[in-house]
């Protein structure tokens, strides 16, 4: 009971920008692959997990709890989005240039500068997001009735925010919801709200 209160303060600590980072310069896609494991048991049956890392990525500098919450959140909820009937969750790693045009539409907190960024991606062939409710998923007080079986992503965007990063929503009614993490090369600029 004790370890899972302190997991949770450092969350909520991580949340309103006081926790304590321990970064370093990582692959996304190595760090991806150490916790196939654990995602593979995270999926619930009959739901089939995917992954797609791309060779080679250039490093990110993160923190590898902080990445792991990321993950698991993303993937926890795209399971939960498809049950209970069978479908597919995936993963995949990459990279995009972002410019400034592409970064305006996409959520996050501070703005960050164009670039190359490697990106987390996180998607599922669930019911997708209605309409009504897109625009209220990074709100941290959504009930999560509203989302049917989708809970809000404002940890993640908060945490992506803290590792100079954003957030892309790519969502259908009938075919699924698909969630890109944002992630700077290491070495480039930092925006204002990084706190790395």
């Amino acid at each position: 009971s004790a370890k899972k209160a302190a997991e949770l303060t450092g969350q909520l600590l991580a949340y309103a920008g006081r926790g304590r980072f321990h970064t370093k310069r990582l692959d996304l896609s190595n760090h991806v692959r150490e916790m196939q494991a654990l995602l593979l048991a995270t999926v619930p049956k009959p739901a089939i997990l995917t992954v797609d890392l791309e060779a080679e990525l250039p490093p990110i500098k993160g923190d590898v709890s902080t990445l792991q919450q990321i993950l698991l959140s993303l993937v926890i909820n795209a399971g939960q989005a498809i049950q209970p009937s069978s479908g597919r969750v995936w993963v995949k790693t990459g990279t995009r240039d972002l410019s400034s045009a592409l970064i305006r539409t996409l959520v996050k907190i501070e703005e960050p500068p164009p670039g190359r960024y490697v990106y987390l991606e996180v998607g599922d062939d669930g019911p997708g997001i209605p309409s009504e409710i897109v625009g209220q998923i990074f709100d941290p007080f959504l009930a999560t009735n509203a989302l049917g079986k989708r809970r809000g992503l404002a940890t993640v965007l908060e945490l992506a925010n803290q590792h100079g990063g954003a957030v892309e929503i790519e969502r259908e009614r009938a075919s699924g919801a698909c969630v890109r993490v944002y992630f700077p090369e290491a070495g480039m600029p930092s925006s204002p709200g990084t706190e790395l």
